[in-house]
């Protein structure tokens, strides 16, 4: 009788994965039902029609400005991984770059997939080992949270003046305040979500037999690139790169309220982008694919919550900044997919080659 239990297991890691992209997919389809509830489409529509559209140029050269200094930033990790010592030249960055735009695109077929993807392209092309790279990635992906908590510590004195007129508002109006409480409970879902993702992770792990010396030497592998962040011994670009990096964030928040008169209608300054886009992070945290549904429900509850922009305006906004990078990311990345050579064959064998 032939022996099924792999056939199972397979089955069983099928399942598990169409399971979490089918729960990302509803929870990305419910978010969006509820930012787009109500709207008025036709206002939509004239808004966009309307826009001021000379402010894509700007906004597209520093996006891109801000994924190349991500790219240096992910160098300084990569080139002191132990796998490079030796090696006649580091990791260049415009390879780096490349990598970034293939996981950026796939990021919107499924959550979190583009990391993989990235550390598959960057394997492929250095020979380093699968895991080590996705060390860099982690440690990388610190630096974000580390920089995304400072930020949202600076929303209160931000957002202070704002949510004191918000709330005569609200209490002017006989309104509540459930777009801040319904913010508040998105956050406090989404670290649920993470601590379940981590205690899965680690119970699979921890669960599999047979498998200890080279479960051993993928984890040492990690650890490497985790500490990468420490043997850099470059503090100063790490900083500086990420602050360069993040003042783009902000102005990639800022500049779309010149396509839509914001600034002058609300009287919304670089401030007010910077918040928008520190709460539009949060939402890209949500298991949702590249953000949809999630990003668009927390940009429109904000800016009608706090800044009292019209719903259809806000609606204008957040598909215009979200519509524009999915556009921007799919092109680029399938461009630089196609024109490296890279086929989704060989970023798959460059994982599991990591775990041989």
């Amino acid at each position: 009788m032939p022996d099924l239990s792999l056939f199972r297991f397979r089955m069983s890691n099928l399942s598990r994965k169409w399971l979490f992209q089918g729960a990302g997919i509803i929870i990305a389809g419910a978010l969006l039902y509820l930012a787009l509830r109500g709207v008025d489409i036709n206002r939509v529509g004239t808004d966009m029609a309307n826009g001021a559209y000379i402010w894509v140029f700007p906004l597209f050269i520093v996006t891109i400005l801000s994924h190349v200094i991500r790219a240096w930033r992910w160098t300084l990790l990569l080139n002191v991984l132990p796998e490079n010592v030796g090696d006649t030249g580091a990791v260049p960055v415009f390879t780096a770059f490349k990598s970034l735009m293939i996981g950026y695109m796939s990021n919107y077929v499924a959550p979190r997939l583009g990391e993989l993807v990235r550390t598959g392209h960057m394997a492929a092309r250095t020979g380093y080992p699968f895991s080590s790279i996705f060390g860099t990635v982690v440690a990388e992906r610190m630096l974000d949270v580390v920089s995304l908590g400072i930020g949202l510590l600076s929303l209160p004195f931000l957002l202070g003046p704002a949510l004191n007129r918000v709330r005569a508002q609200l209490i002017e109006d006989g309104s509540d305040y459930s777009g801040i409480i319904n913010i508040a409970l998105i956050v406090s879902v989404v670290l649920v979500l993470l601590i379940l993702l981590a205690f899965f992770l680690f119970r699979k792990w921890n669960q599999k037999k047979g498998n200890e010396s080279r479960f051993s030497g993928w984890i040492e592998s990690f650890r490497a690139g985790i500490v990468s962040i420490t043997k850099t011994q470059k503090t100063f670009q790490l900083v500086v790169s990420t602050v360069l990096m993040w003042t783009c964030y902000g102005l990639m928040g800022y500049w779309p309220f010149y396509v839509f008169g914001m600034v002058s209608q609300y009287d919304l300054g670089f401030a007010d982008g910077w918040s928008v886009m520190l709460l539009g992070a949060i939402g890209v945290l949500i298991p949702s694919p590249g953000g949809i549904g999630s990003y668009h429900y927390i940009a429109i509850t904000a800016l009608v919550t706090i800044w009292g922009v019209t719903q259809a305006t806000a609606v204008s906004y957040a598909v215009f900044t979200h519509g524009g990078q999915l556009i921007l990311y799919a092109s680029l990345g399938f461009t630089v997919l196609v024109l490296d050579g890279t086929s989704w064959k060989e970023l798959t064998m460059a994982r599991k080659k990591s775990s041989e």
